[in-house]
């Protein structure tokens, strides 16, 4: 078997006092059943270091791993992966993305194409360790929070040359000058940034010179997005933006 996956399995074989243990015991041996596993999807489940490490650790040719939603673990599970091989990596709404799991990510998964971070906590410092995974093609960071400021995103993105598809989606920090940076990115196909501010009403009045550019930046980001663009929901641009993309 080369594909697993599993979404919200309780594995509960016994009740009362123990069940936790019981349940990850449970897992645990039926994980064991399964070697050789080169793509693995462990949603929405309750896991442990131990647990999870202890199973990465013994799959020599995985290449894509899903943890969505799931909980439990730590960079330190991660840090059992093989080194080199990963090239898919999805940790959405697992609430484990800080400094020390990304610089498990960058050591052990150098040649990653596909992160998945949504609902993560950002900071300048795990931007700037994001931005050395220079094969990265598909990034989401959709609704991460954290001190991330504009200029941390703008930095990030000039140095990731081969992004395909963003989703920047409910971050913050997303201004008129990081779609600036977007609009520049050459390789981008699909680009999301539903809900995210590009200036605010009272901003533009006062600034239009900032308002004309990001509708600028609207116009090319949408001749490079050329298959999907996500845009809906942004309050801050106004009919005059969204005509300008006809």
């Amino acid at each position: 078997m080369t594909s697993l996956s599993l979404t919200d399995c309780q594995f509960l074989t016994a009740r009362g006092v123990g069940r936790q243990a019981e349940k990850k015991k449970a897992l645990s041996a039926f994980l064991r059943a399964f070697g050789g596993v080169a793509e693995l999807t462990l949603e929405s489940m309750e896991l442990s270091d131990g647990l999870l490490g202890g199973y990465l650790a013994g799959l020599d040719d995985l290449a894509t791993l899903n943890l969505a939603g799931s909980r439990g673990f730590s960079y330190r599970a991660i840090a059992r992966v093989q080194r080199f091989k990963l090239k898919e990596l999805v940790l959405s709404a697992c609430y484990v993305l800080n400094e020390d799991m990304c610089r498990v990510i960058c050591t052990v998964c150098p040649g990653l194409e596909t992160l998945g971070v949504y609902e993560g906590q950002i900071s300048t410092t795990t931007v700037n360790l994001i931005s050395s995974l220079s094969h990265l093609k598909t990034l989401d960071m959709g609704y991460s929070d954290g001190d991330v400021s504009p200029i941390d995103l703008q930095r990030m993105l000039a140095r990731l040359k081969g992004l395909r598809v963003l989703n920047l989606g409910g971050v913050a920090a997303v201004n008129d000058f990081v779609m600036l940076e977007v609009a520049r990115m050459a390789s981008l196909k699909r680009c999301a940034l539903t809900l995210a501010c590009v200036g605010d009403r009272r901003r533009r009045r006062s600034h239009s010179r900032h308002a004309l550019r990001s509708f600028a930046s609207l116009v090319r980001i949408a001749s490079l997005a050329s298959e999907r663009l996500d845009i809906s929901g942004c309050p801050s641009v106004t009919s005059d933006g969204y005509g300008s993309l006809r």
